[in-house]
This record gives structure tokens, C-alpha cells and sequence, in this order.
């Protein structure tokens, strides 16, 4: 004669506590790696932007600029953004006709990149005080330099909604125009933070 084996209720309450607690733990952990990544993702897509206008000064011998954009896919395209969290542009800032950079999309200028920005990820923007005109725009020249004097180079804050410094992502422009990422929390006299 065969028995039938199970959990008796005892048994099962205790299994379900116990991966109640596993899961409350977990879960917290969990959405601080998806929001890390989302950082990540946004801080790379916007530094890929900023290595595009500058390769694409240096190739084409000719000044080009990123600037926001509230709806980078519209026609005709234009720089008119709140922030860059809305979306960006990156376009050929020179024309025969103008070959002087002034920021603003005009006739005959072409447009190579659009980016989607990253509100829907809810991430923010700040901009540090030195790093106009960057609150709208950056040019880059022919020479891959940025255009404007500012020492220490240019710096974009990226924060989302937990507003930690240890969530946030820099984007450092250089003073020769080399864009690179870097963790708010690792650097030193920032003067800029993503908590309230």
C-alpha cells in the first residue's frame, strides 16, 4: 500500500514566509540595479552624441553642434528644448554661405543625429554655473575643441528620482573637447549635487 506524501499547512506557511522575506529583500536591490542601468544607458547615449559632434568637426573640417531639442524628430528640426532630458540634435553648425557656428539650426545645415533624451526614464539635468552655453548648446570647431574658454571644462549632472550623488552620472566636456562619464560620488568639488 503506497502513502501519499505532501507538505502538511505547517510546512507550506512557513516556505511562503520565508520566500516573502527573500523577495522583500531582493526587490529594493533589484529596482537600485534597474535604475542604475537606465543612469547608464542615458549618460552613454548622450556621451555617444557628444563623441559623434566632435569626430564629425574634426572629419568634416567644420564646426558642429549638439543642442536640446523639445521634439528632435519634428520637421523642420530646431533647438528649442527646455533641457536636454527632453532630446537632442547633433547637426553640421556651418554653411558656405555661414560658415560662422551660432547654436540654432538654419537652412542648409545638416542635420546627423537625433536622441530621444531621457525623460521617460526620470532623469533630470543640471548644469554647472561655468558651463554656458551648455544649459542649451556646445559646438564643437574644426579642431575638435569646444567652443569658449571655460578652464576645467564643462559639466552635465544627470540625476533621477533618489536623488543620491551615488545614482548620478557626470559628463564631463574637457577643455580639448573629450567627453567622458563619470559617477557624481567620485568626484571631488563638483559644486553641483543631485540631492534636494
Amino acid at each position: 500500500m503506497s502513502h501519499a506524501r505532501g507538505f502538511t499547512l505547517v510546512e507550506m506557511m512557513v516556505t511562503i514566509g520565508a520566500a516573502a522575506i527573500l523577495i522583500g529583500l531582493a526587490v529594493p536591490s533589484f529596482m537600485n540595479t534597474i535604475q542604475d542601468a537606465h543612469m547608464t544607458a542615458a549618460a552613454n547615449d548622450m556621451l555617444g552624441s557628444l563623441q559623434l559632434a566632435r569626430s564629425e568637426a574634426i572629419k568634416r573640417h567644420a564646426a558642429v553642434t549638439i543642442c536640446n531639442s523639445a521634439d528632435p524628430n519634428k520637421s523642420p528640426a530646431s533647438c528649442d528644448g527646455g533641457g536636454w532630458e527632453d532630446g537632442w540634435l547633433v547637426f553640421v553648425d556651418s554653411t558656405d554661405a555661414n560658415p560662422d557656428p551660432n547654436g540654432r539650426i538654419d537652412d542648409g545645415e545638416q542635420v546627423i543625429r537625433s536622441g530621444r533624451g531621457f525623460a521617460r526614464d526620470k532623469i533630470t539635468t543640471i548644469i554647472a554655473d561655468n558651463a554656458a552655453p551648455l544649459a542649451d548648446h556646445l559646438t564643437f570647431l574644426a579642431s575638435g575643441f569646444p567652443q569658449g574658454d571655460v578652464p576645467g571644462g564643462r559639466n552635465l549632472l544627470l540625476c533621477d528620482d533618489r536623488h543620491s550623488d551615488a545614482g548620478g552620472r557626470v559628463i564631463n566636456i574637457a577643455q580639448t573637447g573629450r567627453p567622458q562619464v563619470r559617477r557624481a560620488d567620485e568626484i571631488g568639488g563638483l559644486n553641483m549635487t543631485c540631492q534636494d
